[in-house]
């Protein structure tokens, strides 16, 4: 049966959707459904779903709950009519603010991630000569021939303030040929890190990593290699390394990053 709401109940916002089923062999899991459509599967007691009615229309829904016995045996479906009426939550968006960021050529945004502090971390690849780099950058001009095509690109790492008015530090990241760079993060102690796809065969590498060899033919439309690069909190680079193969095949990451809580591992995935 559906605990709560009570049936013809008129919702809105989070609505907390209970149900309660016994069975005499034990009851292996509640499924929720809204018109039929369904939103969870919950395997224990008490079986609670959080929905978020402003996922639907306003007006009249049904939620329905089916319970499975441990024997894979199903009950009679529990039915209630509600009433959805999100007036209140019907209000304006303004927006904070917009701004341009790019070069005289083609730039692609690919990642973006927001810290705790509220600091901006943007990145991806740009085939611009004069692209917005700050003094002191690792890389202030761009490794690679400037051109519209995104053969020629570079990647890019910049760091805005939180209300989007500075460019904190902002440099290019790659080599002689075509670069990207998909995602980027940065762990508790400010640490920033990135991963790409490159096909130079001279990108800044650092002694000790993993891989300090292009395993690739380079080419200006080729990314045959992965990378995975990490920098201190001011732009400096800490570290970067190859991660691919040696056949010529593609190997791009597409933008899966992740650093563990104690900053011991970094997975990624392509």
């Amino acid at each position: 049966s559906i605990v709560s709401p009570v049936a013809s109940a008129s919702v809105s916002g989070i609505l907390s959707i209970e149900a309660a089923a016994t069975d005499n062999s034990g009851v292996a899991n509640v499924e929720f459904f809204i018109d039929d459509i369904s939103l969870s599967v919950v395997e224990s007691a008490p079986y609670i779903y959080s929905w978020d009615t402003t996922m639907v229309v306003d007006g009249a829904h049904r939620i329905k709950a089916i319970a499975t016995d441990i024997d894979n045996l199903t009950s009679t479906p529990a039915e209630i009519q509600i009433d959805v009426n999100n007036t209140a939550f019907n209000f304006n968006v303004s927006l904070a603010y917009s701004t341009f960021l790019g070069g005289t050529f083609q730039e692609r945004i690919q990642g973006i991630y927001v810290d705790n502090n509220g600091f901006i971390f943007i990145t991806g690849q740009t085939g611009s000569a004069n692209f917005p780099t700050t003094p002191g950058a690792f890389q202030e001009s761009k490794p690679s021939p400037a051109g519209s095509e995104l053969q020629q690109t570079d990647g890019f790492l910049a760091k805005l303030s939180p209300d989007g008015s500075q460019i904190i530090w902002s440099t290019y990241f790659g080599g002689n040929a075509r670069d990207a760079l998909y995602a980027i993060r940065t762990d508790d102690a400010g640490k920033v890190y990135v991963l790409g796809a490159t096909g130079s065969s001279n990108l800044p590498t650092t002694a000790g990593s993993y891989d300090q060899t292009f395993n690739g033919p380079s080419g200006f439309n080729k990314i045959t290699d992965s990378f995975v690069a990490k920098f201190n909190a001011d732009g400096s680079l800490v570290f970067c390394t190859y991660v691919g193969g040696s056949n010529g095949g593609e190997e791009n990451p597409r933008g899966s990053l992740l650093i563990d809580q104690n900053r011991n591992r970094i997975y990624v995935a392509g």
